[in-house]
């Protein structure tokens, strides 16, 4: 990639990261806008930096077969909660947050994809030298950190969208942390 296209990328994705950052406000402004757009804004730009991002780093088709796997995996968790109440409870989506494959909102499932890769690229960063390859005790500590910090964001995440934006009810492990 020439330095022109690498400086354009750049700039493409601190914008995007940007834009997230104000959806985070509107986050909590409840009524400013849609709560559909709110949504779409916390999921469609971290979704982009990680097409983007990956495809660098992964190449396309490294980050296809990840956007796959995220959509697949957290779809079928999402709808096997709902369905059945584990393993994080029963729980309901409302029709805040849009359309649904089944049960579950097509931007929740789109969302695990931006949220796993920023999520896997951090425990990179936190792991020391993210240009090395994952090998030796890094596959086993990448997506243990990885891990970690994507459920942090969701401890973080979670008590705003279900008490604040009523995006989910039920007895969910946040809902019950937080309400009590």
């Amino acid at each position: 990639m020439n330095t022109r296209a690498r400086t354009l990328t750049t700039l493409a994705m601190w914008l995007l990261l940007l834009l997230y950052a104000v959806a985070r406000v509107f986050q909590i402004l409840p009524g400013k806008l849609p709560m559909t757009a709110v949504v779409a804004l916390h999921v469609l730009p971290l979704l982009l930096f990680a097409l983007i991002h990956g495809a660098i780093v992964y190449r396309l088709t490294g980050i296809l077969i990840f956007f796959a796997i995220c959509l697949v995996v957290g779809n079928a968790f999402e709808n096997l909660g709902v369905a059945t109440g584990f393993p994080f409870g029963r729980y309901y989506f409302t029709d805040a947050m849009g359309p649904k494959l089944f049960q579950v909102p097509i931007l929740l499932g789109l969302a695990y994809v931006g949220m796993g890769y920023l999520s896997w690229t951090l425990g990179r960063v936190v792991l020391g030298n993210p240009r090395a390859p994952l090998a030796e005790a890094r596959t086993v500590g990448l997506p243990l950190v990885a891990a970690f910090i994507m459920v942090a964001w969701d401890f973080a995440n979670d008590p705003v969208w279900a008490n604040v934006n009523r995006l989910w009810s039920g007895n969910t492990v946040e809902h019950i942390l937080v309400c009590r």
